[in-house]
């Protein structure tokens, strides 16, 4: 699933529902967040909650390792790059 544009207090509550629908339904997720511009704490929590559902039960729930600019400095300030395919961290 790719996104596009920002992934901020408007837009996260869409992607925690469709991510809650897939979890639901056990389906598989890999987030393409190479073209996202912009994501501010709201998308991160987002994230986190999805990481953390994997980390729980077994969901496949992976960010992919090509990062925008934007995600991928954010994504080191605030220790998030773990969660990222590259580290193995996939929800199994």
């Amino acid at each position: 699933m790719q996104l596009t544009g920002e992934l901020d207090l408007a837009s996260a509550p869409v992607l925690e529902n469709r991510l809650e629908r897939l979890h639901a339904e056990n389906q598989p997720v890999r987030l393409d967040l190479s073209r996202l511009g912009f994501m501010d704490s709201t998308g991160i929590h987002v994230l986190i909650r999805a990481f953390n559902h994997s980390r729980a039960d077994g969901w496949q729930f992976e960010v992919d390792p090509d990062l925008s600019a934007q995600v991928e400095v954010l994504f080191k300030v605030t220790d998030m790059e773990r969660i990222t395919a590259a580290h193995g961290m996939n929800g199994h």
